[in-house]
């Protein structure tokens, strides 16, 4: 049974509305050069009500910029929460989400989701968005709100906070969802978990399952492979192509302290060499004319047995990321999930969603609310 807890709020909107550029009374910004960017309330927005408005104040904006609150979790502890607000985008260059994290004692973060697996891009019409986490026994502050990177801008109303069963699973990053369909996940590339029996991709929704011994597929059998001693062979259809079947021949080898994957992967005219290393210090990848080269960053990382990569275009611009978790790592590492999974996340760019650090000058302990989100009739339903 779903119980709504609170109504989050920007409280006094009314007030707000009339005093331009004002952040609403109970939030605050952090992020990445937040001073690149407008953050006002709007009095009917795209969502035909009240609404935050972020947007980008310059053409090119360094960094990012995140509208959030922050707030002791007590009352939360051992229970699952969605936050849910309708969001709506115009003319996003980068990509934009709702995001949550849960921290534990130390400043660890022990749950995260900034929508990095399914960005908001381009123009989107108002609709409902939501993250899910569990609030741990030992949590101790809960920080929510929307992000925005690159130029263009996005609108949250209705923002609302809800306590929910564990039939409706987590999007958590920091670990496996928790989906009853998906055994205990061993490893993750980028937003593609896997076990020991299903390889499920978060971005793309696709997921593979074992069917015999060596032979994966999909629902519909246009996703498909096999171990054939040390050789993964794949087969994908991909009718956005003009020769739509894709075909690759993979072999999973140690190099030192890295893994590498080693194979062809293109249409059955035009196959393309595929080399992909990974350690715990870099990722290096590339596919014909595609290559991503991301290297460990420095910051805090996430989870005890993730690792996450980043590429920097300047001192302020992260252009490329991606978290590898679990036994990607082995020596013995799993061959087809780990290329599938390597396959399914893609050569391409991903889109940036480095977790966001409050600024230092951010309320901590006792929070930005002692009692928890701040509610408001003019964002609230």
């Amino acid at each position: 049974m779903i119980r709504t807890l609170l109504i989050l709020s920007c409280a006094s909107l009314g007030a707000l509305a009339a005093d331009a550029g004002a952040v609403p009374a109970g939030w605050f910004v952090a992020g990445k050069h937040p001073e690149h960017y407008v953050v006002e309330t709007v009095e009917k927005g795209a969502c035909g009500a009240r609404a935050a408005s972020v947007r980008s104040g310059e053409a090119t904006p360094a960094g990012n910029i995140a509208v959030m609150q922050m707030f002791r979790a007590e009352k939360y502890r051992g229970l699952r929460v969605r936050f849910t607000a309708k969001v709506a985008t115009k003319d996003l260059v980068g990509w934009a989400g709702l995001w949550m994290r849960v921290e534990g004692p130390h400043k660890k973060t022990t749950a995260f989701d900034n929508m990095q697996a399914r960005p908001l891009r381009g123009t989107v019409p108002c609709a409902a968005q939501s993250v899910v986490l569990d609030v741990g026994s030992d949590a101790e502050l809960i920080s929510l709100g929307l992000v925005l990177d690159g130029p263009g801008s996005a609108e949250l109303a209705h923002p609302d906070l809800e306590v929910v069963d564990r039939s409706v699973a987590t999007t958590d990053l920091v670990r496996a969802p928790q989906d009853p369909r998906l055994d205990a996940a061993v490893g993750r590339v980028g937003a593609v978990w896997f076990s020991d029996r299903i390889i499920n991709s978060q971005e793309s929704q696709a997921q593979l399952k074992l069917v015999t011994p060596g032979q994966w597929r999909d629902r519909s059998g246009d996703f498909t492979a096999s171990v054939e001693g040390d050789t993964v062979r794949v087969t994908a259809l991909d009718l956005s192509m003009p020769a739509p079947s894709l075909e690759g021949e993979f072999k999973l080898r140690r190099e030192g302290d890295a893994n590498v994957i080693e194979g062809t992967w293109g249409t059955g005219l035009s196959r393309y060499p595929v080399t992909i290393k990974f350690s715990k210090k870099a990722v290096d990848m590339k596919w014909g004319f595609y290559e991503r080269h991301l290297v460990v960053e420095k910051a805090p990382q996430l989870a005890e047995n993730c690792v996450f990569f980043a590429q920097w275009a300047s001192a302020s611009r992260l252009s490329d990321e991606l978290q590898l978790c679990g036994v990607v790592f082995d020596p013995d590492a799993p061959r087809a999930q780990t290329v599938l999974a390597f396959l399914l996340g893609g050569f391409r760019r991903m889109g940036t969603g480095i977790p966001l650090d409050p600024p230092a000058t951010a309320p901590r302990l006792p929070g930005v609310n002692e009692d928890g989100l701040r509610r408001s009739p003019g964002l609230s339903r």
